[in-house]
């Protein structure tokens, strides 16, 4: 018999069912490996130190983490308010400036995401490991030097932190999986600042694609990634320029999830293809719309779709009689004499403490002519309690005499009588309780 699940809740149960045992033991060992290269999935950090530290006795700020140049912070919030990981805090300045506070970031919370280095026009937030103002300036040179030569500038900014970070980016292959495009790494897509985009456009930059982590559960930057596509889109500070970028806004922002690679390539080139045919590129928002929809859609095929999934039942189709009872045999009754032990008080003098058991309990079972016989000892410590079972026989198909005797005793015998059609795969019950007597459910 076959039956239909709803593969999107009931698909354990149906492996549970084709593999038994060993679908248990699959499922235990393929979760613990999960478990075990869950490392590996999010990325390694470099274990990278610097021995400065804010004051004496506070905690040591990693490289990789962000430090705030006093001088050059104009206390705008705009980095307080971006990051999503709430590690900045405006604290009390020490510099004699006109303004009272400034950016601090508590190292204990900051995981080096950088969206807040894309706060700051002031490049007052810095990256260590990732400095913005030399690496600016050598992808800026780069793309100079292709200009120079009178070549099409094509920059793809690739976030890093889908792959394991920037100590792990393989620029090589990226540039293969990108061609035709200048590639650079940045460390997470929030990291560009639009005024440095407004001069690479004015340079002559033709267009930029940004691929940013599109793992909404397991992006190093969490909400932070959504900032660059607000930012371009002018809806939030700091914004971009299209006036200072010469009239030029070429972008494309998409989501970039490891094992979608087809899927950017064909983007990537779509965006080129079309820019290069004089179409307007789509609007990042749109871009990100859109592809959320997508994703939406792919998931409910993916509820949806394995919801007819045939389950065929494993088991034996042989039918089966079982037969559950719970009886009391009789009491044996004891001759319990008068006992005199002299060594006791008069009041302790009396019959014999001893309790009587229970008669064991048979059942006498007999299908088509053919007899079998079990004995139940009654249950309990003094063996006074019901005897409990449950004799489960196979049988043919068919039509089926079958008669059940149960004797409590030497002289106390119940008896069941009738006929069963057996059937594949059923299970035909037949029940004893003492108030009730015998039952076929």
């Amino acid at each position: 018999m076959a039956i239909g699940v709803d593969g999107g809740f009931l698909t354990p149960l149906a492996l549970a069912l084709r593999w038994q045992s060993a679908g248990l033991w699959i499922a235990i060992v393929l979760t613990l490996l999960l478990g075990m290269a869950i490392p590996w999935l999010l990325g390694k950090r470099p274990k990278i130190s610097s021995e400065e530290s804010v004051a004496e006795g506070a905690p040591v700020v990693k490289a990789y983490q962000t430090v705030v140049t006093e001088s050059r912070c104009h206390a705008c919030t705009q980095c307080y308010q971006d990051c999503p990981f709430d590690a900045i805090q405006m604290i009390p300045r020490s510099d004699g400036s006109a303004l009272k506070v400034r950016a601090w970031v508590d190292p204990e919370r900051c995981v080096g995401c950088a969206v807040c280095v894309g706060s700051c026009d002031s490049e007052a937030m810095r990256l260590p490991i990732f400095d913005i103002e030399s690496q600016e300036d050598s992808m800026r040179q780069r793309a100079e030097a292709r200009l120079g030569a009178g070549e099409p500038v094509w920059i793809a900014f690739v976030s890093a932190d889908s792959e394991g970070g920037v100590p792990y980016f393989q620029k090589a292959i990226w540039e293969q999986r990108l061609p035709g495009y200048q590639v650079e790494v940045i460390p997470t897509a929030s990291w560009l600042r639009p005024k440095w985009l407004e001069r690479l456009f004015k340079a002559g930059v033709s267009g930029i694609l940004i691929v940013r982590d599109g793992r909404k559960d397991l992006a190093q930057a969490r909400d932070g990634n959504l900032w660059i596509g607000e930012r371009i889109a002018g809806q939030r500070s700091p914004a971009f320029r299209p006036q200072r970028a010469g009239g030029q806004a070429k972008f494309e922002l998409v989501d970039y999830v490891p094992g979608q690679l087809r899927s950017l390539q064909e983007v990537s080139r779509q965006f080129r293809q079309g820019i290069e045919k004089g179409e307007a590129p789509a609007k990042p928002i749109l871009r990100s719309w859109l592809f959320a929809a997508v994703v939406v859609g792919l998931l409910l095929v993916a509820a949806v779709g394995p919801s007819h999934l045939k389950v065929t039942n494993p088991a034996d189709p042989s039918p089966e009689l079982v037969f559950s009872f719970r009886a009391f045999g009789e009491l044996i009754h004891s001759e319990q004499e008068q006992v005199f032990d002299p060594s006791r008080p008069v009041h302790m003098q009396g019959r014999s403490t001893a309790k009587p058991e229970r008669h064991p309990v048979t059942v006498r079972l007999t299908v088509d002519g053919v007899t079998l016989e079990r004995s139940y000892r009654a249950r309990g410590i003094s063996r006074d309690g019901p005897a409990i079972d449950e004799w489960r026989l196979p049988l043919a198909t068919g039509m089926r005499q079958v008669e059940i005797e149960l004797f409590k005793g030497d002289e106390v015998r119940f008896t069941w009588s009738g006929n069963i059609e057996a059937q594949k795969r059923r299970l035909h019950v037949i029940t004893y309780e003492p108030d009730s007597g015998f039952r076929l459910e």
